[in-house]
């Protein structure tokens, strides 16, 4: 399954299925990455993991005790049953990270963080994270 935004633009093929039925995500520099169950592709996202920057502060209040947090973006290539793992907590950490905007950071909603409209991209991450579904990212 291949997970977007409708604002995406591909400019090639993103995937082909290989031998044994599994996906393979085509990178640039001409290699494929096989994706199946319990190893999920998704390309790098924009937030950067700095020590005490927003990304850190907002996985430590909404992403407690995970042991990693992939800094990724769609599209993210994944296996249905994967996903079938992640959407209940997507969709519950997305609803709880809205619920609590009056109470969100101040760095979280500038305009290279935009948390008012990338809530649903850190509740996938964080649900990810919370299930040790770790992502190989490029």
């Amino acid at each position: 399954i291949i997970v977007t935004d409708p604002d995406t633009f591909l400019l090639r093929p993103i995937a082909k299925q290989v031998y044994g039925g599994d996906i393979a995500v085509m990178l640039g520099n001409g290699k494929a990455q096989v994706v199946s169950k319990g190893k999920p592709f998704g390309q790098k996202g924009y937030m950067d993991w700095v020590k005490g920057g927003p990304f850190e502060s907002l996985a430590a209040k909404y992403c407690p005790g995970c042991p990693f947090v992939d800094a990724l973006a769609v599209p993210i290539v994944i296996h249905r049953e994967d996903l079938k793992k992640i959407t209940p907590g997507w969709l519950s950490i997305t609803e709880e990270i809205r619920r609590d905007k009056p109470h969100w950071d101040k760095a979280w909603l500038h305009e290279r963080f935009a948390l008012q409209w990338t809530a649903e991209m850190y509740g996938y991450i964080f649900s990810a994270a919370k299930l040790g579904i770790k992502h190989s990212i490029s």
